[in-house]
């Protein structure tokens, strides 16, 4: 019985990293691509009304990227990385520095390469927190796995992914600690749910979709010119501090 059990053990962790591996190869090799998600925090494990939400409208096209998050907007090309605030009113440009090291990745992160070359470098990591992968089939088309950390931010994530194009449909992640989500409430464990309701790998962008002429001119010396949408907003101008 314990040769069996450890056979199909082994035999589930491979099926996960090929899986988990499919699913990265899938996404690093997109083009370009539109994105349409819903992030809903819940006060715990099991509850099912969300205490919020809020939408991002992702675009990506190599290195370049647009994101537009409840009041703001981020634009990185292949020159300078823009925010826009639209609650606060500020703008920040920044040149685009690819160097610029990445100590680690978020797993709230929307970018679902990056999102799995990290959960498949913790299990593979003999000094990284214990994991343990559980497997199941939701439907014909569907597959969830869900990844039990020992430690660390987070106890457990999960994700489901259609099983013919490798498209992830949601990821979820159960907080560790508690966390008084509503004033006055009790402390619990929280879990975030994203939601991938839209991908479209055929958007046929234009060629100023990401262009930093839609918010602004950069001139040659680092100063700049707001367009007129945004005159009144406050500006961060790293161009010139460097």
């Amino acid at each position: 019985m314990l040769v069996i059990l450890m056979s199909w053990t082994i035999t589930i962790a491979q099926t996960s990293e090929q899986d988990f591996d499919n699913i990265r190869k899938v996404y690093a090799n997109m083009a370009e691509y539109t994105m349409d998600l819903e992030y809903k925090m819940y006060k715990n494990y099991t509850s099912t009304i969300p205490v919020d939400h809020i939408n991002m409208l992702l675009k990506k096209k190599g290195n370049q990227c647009y994101n537009r998050l409840a009041g703001s907007e981020t634009l990185i090309n292949d020159k300078y990385v823009m925010v826009l605030n639209h609650e606060s009113k500020i703008f920040m440009i920044d040149k685009n520095v690819r160097s610029y090291p990445v100590k680690g990745i978020s797993k709230t992160d929307p970018d679902v390469d990056k999102l799995f070359s990290a959960i498949m470098k913790e299990i593979k990591d003999e000094d990284s927190i214990h994991v343990t992968v559980k497997e199941k089939k939701i439907s014909g088309k569907e597959k969830q796995y869900t990844i039990y950390y020992s430690g660390g931010e987070y106890s457990a994530v999960s994700f489901s992914y259609d099983v013919n194009t490798y498209l992830v449909k949601k990821v979820i992640l159960y907080f560790r600690r508690k966390m008084e989500i509503n004033t006055g409430d009790a402390a619990q464990a929280p879990r975030l749910e994203i939601v991938y309701r839209q991908t479209d790998l055929r958007p046929g962008f234009d060629k100023n979709t990401f262009s930093e002429t839609a918010y602004a001119v950069v001139h040659k010396d680092g100063s700049i010119k707001l367009n007129p949408a945004f005159k009144d907003y406050k500006m961060i101008n790293h161009l010139v501090d460097q």
